[in-house]
Order: C-alpha cells, then sequence, then structure tokens
C-alpha cells in the first residue's frame, strides 16, 4: 500500500510539472507574438509619422546605436520624418523571451509598393522589458545591408557578367574598398578552374583567402567591393577570363 501511495504521488507531481510546463509554453508564446506585433507597429509608426505610437513603445532610457549613430528616445521624436509610399516587411523575425525581457533579431525589409528591386534591407536586434505598461523597447541596433547580405541569391536573380579578354590583365587592378559588391562563379567548364583577386597592385593575389579553385560544375561566391577584378584561370595558370564587379549583384559564367 505505502508503495502505490507512492506511485500515485510521483505521478501526481509528474502531471502538475507537464501542466506547468505547458502553461509556461503559451504564456511564452503569447508573449513572443506581443512582441513581434511591436516590432510591425514600430515599423508602421515610423513610416507614418505615429509620434504617439512610438512614444508608448520607446522607452524613457533608450538607447539606439544603428549605423554607428547613437540616439535616444527624444532624438527619434524629434526628428521623425514621415515616408509615405513606403512599405515594410519582415522577411526573417525571431523572438526570445527571457522573463521580462524580450530580444529579437532579424532582416527589416523597406520599399515603395510599385518598385521593391529598390528595397532597402536591415539587419536589426531589439531588446524589449516589460513593464507595467506593457513592454517597451529599451535598446535597438540596425545596420543597412546589400540584399545578398541577407539572404541567397537565386540564380535568376544575377547580372551576368561579361568576361574581358585576358590581354588587359596587366591594366587592372583594385582600386577602393568603399561600394560592396556580389559575384557568384560557376565553372561550368570540364576542368578545375582557379579564381584570383587582382590586388590593388594589379597582382593575382596567391593568398588562401583571395584563391579558389572550382571543380567542373560547382560554384562559389566573392563578398568584393566595386573595382574589384578577378581573374580565371587553369591549373597551369593559364588564364581564362576576366570579371568585373559590377552595382547589381552578379554572376560569372566560365566556360
Amino acid at each position: 500500500m505505502k508503495n502505490l501511495r507512492l506511485c500515485f504521488a510521483f505521478a501526481f507531481l509528474f502531471s502538475v510539472t507537464i501542466a506547468g510546463a505547458q502553461v509556461s509554453a503559451l504564456q511564452s508564446s503569447a508573449e513572443e507574438q506581443a512582441v513581434s506585433q511591436l516590432e510591425r507597429e514600430l515599423a508602421k509608426a515610423y513610416i507614418q509619422g505615429d509620434v504617439k505610437t512610438l512614444a508608448r513603445i520607446l522607452a524613457d532610457e533608450l538607447i539606439d546605436t544603428s549605423d554607428g549613430l547613437v540616439v535616444n528616445k527624444q532624438y527619434h521624436l524629434k526628428y521623425l520624418n514621415p515616408r509615405n509610399g513606403l512599405t515594410a516587411e519582415f522577411s526573417s523575425m525571431n523572438v526570445r523571451v527571457y522573463g521580462n525581457t524580450a530580444v529579437v533579431t532579424g532582416v527589416e525589409v523597406l520599399f515603395q509598393a510599385a518598385n521593391k528591386d529598390n528595397a532597402i534591407y536591415y539587419r536589426f536586434t531589439d531588446t524589449f522589458l516589460k513593464r507595467e505598461v506593457g513592454w517597451q523597447l529599451i535598446a535597438s541596433q540596425r545596420q543597412s545591408l546589400p540584399v545578398w547580405k541577407t539572404r541567397y541569391m537565386e540564380t535568376s536573380e544575377l547580372k551576368v557578367l561579361t568576361v574581358q579578354d585576358c590581354n588587359q590583365e596587366s591594366s587592372l587592378r583594385s582600386l577602393s574598398y568603399e561600394t560592396p559588391a556580389f559575384i557568384r562563379f560557376v565553372n561550368a567548364t570540364s576542368q578545375p578552374v582557379v579564381v584570383y583577386w587582382l590586388n590593388y597592385e594589379g597582382k593575382r593575389d596567391p593568398s588562401e583567402e583571395q584563391k579558389e579553385t572550382l571543380k567542373p560544375g560547382k560554384s562559389g561566391f566573392r563578398f568584393t567591393y566595386l573595382t574589384h577584378p578577378f581573374l580565371v584561370t587553369d591549373v597551369m595558370g593559364k588564364c581564362l577570363g576576366i570579371y568585373q564587379s559590377a552595382p547589381e549583384p552578379s554572376l560569372a559564367v566560365i566556360k
């Protein structure tokens, strides 16, 4: 009988524990939804110039370090600049709740309704604190990024680069590192090829970080900069073509 009572006691404690965990999970899910909704309200408020909504969601002690600047709530309210015609979407958003604190990470996309090709992408981290008045944003950090640093680019989205003649190698070199660029290289030949960056001296950079060998049918990519040329050779070093980075995310098909 004593063992039976112990079994019932353990079973009761186990059921209570499971029920408590389920309630906790439901509460956490509800809080996550509430915070994600606040993110969408914030995006809409900035576009529409809704001072009242911003004043409610932004904490008085807000610290915003977006794009290298350090600003506060008063700055946001004073210099709010409505951007009618813009639409805000979140290509990704992840909300994690830790008691009365929530951390949100993701990618926000701003674009004109009629022209999504010129969208602006922001990777962000926002921290909210739950108070009597509800969740409030206490810290924020956003960084504008080119689209290829936020998601995988399909081949159909890339601009096909025109191969340049190998005779130009001696006259080409990288000039600056101001404007980011992206190139995906595809080896459409039946032999391995080697992709070299032509550095600031116009030389084939031999370092492992700047040289890549692609097997037949394989592809690779480079986060690079405008004005940076790349030279492709066979395994013996014979030039097969030169490709120059472009403002648009690009595709270099090696034939």
